[in-house]
């Protein structure tokens, strides 16, 4: 790895080790006080909520950027048109705005999905799997196989299942999302 990469890492890790903080200063715990309720140790007490949360926090993020500016790429003219028309505003979301974030609403389904299968690295900074395996997923468990066991074979062996599973996924995704249509030349043409 790069410096970069390293320090956007900790950076993230630094910003997850904030929330997940086990003293009443901890922002999930700040709001748990808020409502009158103790702090809580959330990396060994809760540590696959923790891992949930911390997923879904950057896979958020990751989503709102994508669709966004998905949303803003949409001409002004179409829902100019549609207002001029009379359209309410579930007819513009339905026949305007849905229509046009397809690729990126496919994309983001596939990376996010993808991302959850192998992620290993949030999980590895924040529990490492711990306590007592209750947070190890199958891409930690490779991890731990291949680089602390040096079972070399045995960790690329789940690797392998992994993408075999990933592929599969793909192609379910791809098929659901109709993937032979949205690539068709249009009927307009």
């Amino acid at each position: 790895m790069d410096a970069t990469t390293n320090f956007s890492t900790g950076r993230v890790y630094t910003s997850l080790v904030m929330v997940f903080d086990p003293s009443e200063y901890g922002v999930l715990n700040s709001l748990r006080s808020f409502f009158g309720m103790p702090p809580i140790e959330w990396l060994s007490d809760y540590p696959m909520i923790a891992i949930i949360l911390a997923n879904g926090l950057i896979g958020a993020s990751f989503g709102m950027i994508i669709f966004s500016s998905a949303i803003k790429s949409i001409p002004r003219d179409l829902f100019q048109a549609a207002q001029v028309d009379g359209a309410s505003q579930w007819s513009i979301i339905k026949d305007i705005i849905i229509p046009a974030v397809r690729w990126p609403l496919m994309f983001v389904t596939l990376w996010q999905c993808l991302s959850l299968l192998t992620s290993y690295e949030y999980i590895l900074l924040l529990t490492n799997g711990g306590p007592l395996f209750e947070s190890e997923v199958l891409a930690l468990y490779s991890y731990h196989k291949a680089f602390q066991n040096f079972e070399f074979g045995y960790g690329a062996a789940i690797s392998l299942v992994l993408v075999l599973i990933a592929l599969i996924f793909s192609l379910i995704t791809w098929k659901t999302f109709g993937m032979k249509k949205m690539i068709s030349s249009s009927r307009i043409e």
